[in-house]
Parts: structure tokens; C-alpha cells; sequence
């Protein structure tokens, strides 16, 4: 495949252009999509995963924040976090 001699910043790069132009409900199956590639290209998706997220539950919270607990370094990918209307409920 004619991808896999590019450098990684080009990739990325053309990765980016992929999902910008992709339609806002497509963008996750983009992401999964080049990231199932292998593993470079999961790789250099791995910003892309957490770029825009969408929280729709309490509990989908919860793990969000583990996630990012968990890898620091995934924080900085994160540009738009949207909240689905849902109610906290405090037992």
C-alpha cells in the first residue's frame, strides 16, 4: 500500500484532511476505520479518538474520566466535549 512508505507527520496530516472532510456522524467510523489498518496507523489515529466527544450518560462520564486518568497524555487530544441532556442522579 502506497500509505505505509509516507512518513508518520504526512499521515497524519492526510489522516486529518480524511476526517475534517468526513460528515460529523461519520467522523467515528473514519477513526475506527483507518485505526483497524494496523498498527501504525492505529498509532498515529490515537489523537483523533478522543478529539471530539460526546458524554451521554453519568456513567459514560465516569469512564471517560478514567480514561483520561489513566492516560494523561490523552487530555491534551481532547478539542469538544459535548454533554447529552441527562440528569445526575446523587443515592
Amino acid at each position: 500500500m502506497i500509505f505505509h512508505g509516507l512518513p508518520p507527520e504526512l499521515l497524519s496530516h492526510v489522516f486529518e484532511l480524511a476526517v475534517e472532510d468526513s460528515d460529523a456522524a461519520k467522523v467515528g467510523d473514519v477513526v475506527c476505520s483507518l485505526s483497524l489498518v494496523d498498527k501504525r496507523f492505529s498509532e498515529i489515529m490515537e489523537p483523533f479518538r478522543f478529539r471530539s466527544l460526546t458524554v451521554m450518560s453519568p456513567v459514560r462520564l465516569k469512564e471517560l474520566m478514567d480514561a483520561l486518568d489513566n492516560y494523561p497524555s490523552r487530555r491534551g487530544y481532547v478539542r469538544e466535549l459535548h454533554f447529552q441532556d441527562f440528569r445526575f442522579v446523587y443515592i
